[in-house]
């Protein structure tokens, strides 16, 4: 962990609120945890992701998945260079990834303008149970 909490940095608060405007099962409670949460650590590789701390009295999320929402950062010369992922762990914010989709590691969370296709996460546990076979013939 870091020294001491710190204030979300704008980036960090603009790229959260991009997130939380998508409709999903629980993210009213999560918009309610946004205003008092600070980061308390980093992600030690050099990316802008970051963990996550809101108010300990903050309404808890009742969401089905730990990653509900996700976006794609996209680069200057519209390529995508990052999935952006919110993470969530006992109805709490936790954590707010800048995954690299390139070699290169972004070391901020992309503009606002450039944070698009923000929506459900494609790979929540839903998907695991559609009922078809996948690639070994066994049913999921």
């Amino acid at each position: 962990m870091s020294a001491a909490p710190r204030p979300l940095r704008r980036r960090e608060r603009d790229t959260l609120e991009v997130l939380l405007a998508v409709d999903f099962p629980g993210v009213e409670a999560l918009r309610a945890q946004l205003p008092g949460t600070v980061v308390v650590d980093r992600c030690r590789c050099g990316c802008p992701s970051v963990s996550l701390q809101p108010p300990v009295d903050a309404p808890l999320a009742a969401v089905a998945d730990t990653v509900p929402v996700e976006a794609v950062g996209m680069g200057a010369y519209g390529q995508a260079e990052a999935m952006v992922l919110l993470f969530v762990r006992d109805g709490r914010l936790s954590y707010l990834e800048c995954a690299p989709l390139e070699e290169r590691t972004p070391r901020t969370f992309p503009p606002v303008h450039r944070i698009v296709d923000a929506g459900p996460a494609r790979l929540s546990g839903e998907d695991e149970e559609d009922g078809e076979d996948d690639e070994s013939g066994e049913r999921g």
